[in-house]
């Protein structure tokens, strides 16, 4: 699973400290990817529950300091995205299908310092991909 987070009021596409790329996988590993590296996961707490003879049950809490310097206030949008992935199990892993949802409408990829151009060209690599999220 794949979860994407932005606090960045003016998006460029490129990764900043304010973006973040949570990646849980199955076993409960987790790893947040903001830009081409990982980096230690801060404010992220999950847990994974499989369901025997029918996959798994993931949940994820991010901490609002990972997002916010101050109080969360009705009206503030966020950057967000989901991500689910099934791999064949081989390490490193080969993703075998995905089901994503993000903006396709916007156009061509338009961050600096990402992998634009390939087929790729998602909240991976393009913060202007992601959806959002308003708070009421």
């Amino acid at each position: 699973m794949e979860l994407y987070l932005s606090n960045d009021t003016s998006p460029t596409g490129d990764y900043t400290s304010r973006d973040h790329h949570y990646v849980v996988d199955y076993t409960g590993f987790a790893a947040d990817y903001p830009g081409p590296q990982r980096v230690p996961v801060v404010g992220l707490v999950s847990a994974v529950t499989e369901q025997p003879g029918v996959g798994f049950t993931l949940e994820a809490k991010v901490d609002r300091s990972a997002l916010a310097a101050g109080p969360f206030a009705a009206g503030q949008n966020f950057g967000f995205d989901v991500q689910m992935n099934h791999s064949d199990g081989r390490m490193p892993s080969s993703q075998v299908a995905g089901l994503i949802w993000t903006d396709l409408s916007r156009g061509s990829c338009s961050c600096s310092a990402c992998c634009c151009g390939t087929t790729s060209d998602t909240p991976s690599c393009d913060t202007l991909a992601f959806g959002s999220v308003l708070l009421k």
